[in-house]
């Protein structure tokens, strides 16, 4: 099940990456070409799994909520979090700069 979440979600990014392309590169104006972008956003996606395990992307969310009403809410995205600054290296020290 989780290949079949996996690849709709790499293909609806390649329908989309053209858009998300221009969003990112507008982070910061001007930047040469080929250089590194500074932008990064979790995207959160709403897949619908059918009666004979299809996968459907009902909705891509560009500022999903991170509120928990329930521990396994609190865990998922807790988890996510530190994981994407981990991605970005971001520490704590980092606040101050």
């Amino acid at each position: 099940m989780f290949f079949f979440k996996k690849d709709i979600i790499l293909k609806t990014l390649l329908v989309a990456e053209p858009y998300l392309f221009h969003t990112y590169k507008m982070c910061r104006p001007g930047q040469l070409p080929g250089t590194e972008s500074v932008c990064f956003e979790i995207l959160g996606f709403d897949i619908l799994i059918d009666d004979k395990l299809k996968p459907w992307v009902i909705e891509v969310n560009r500022c999903p909520s991170f509120g928990s009403n329930q521990q396994i809410d609190f865990d998922i995205k807790s988890r996510l979090l530190v994981d994407s600054f981990e991605l970005v290296h971001l520490r704590a020290s980092d606040r101050q700069r």
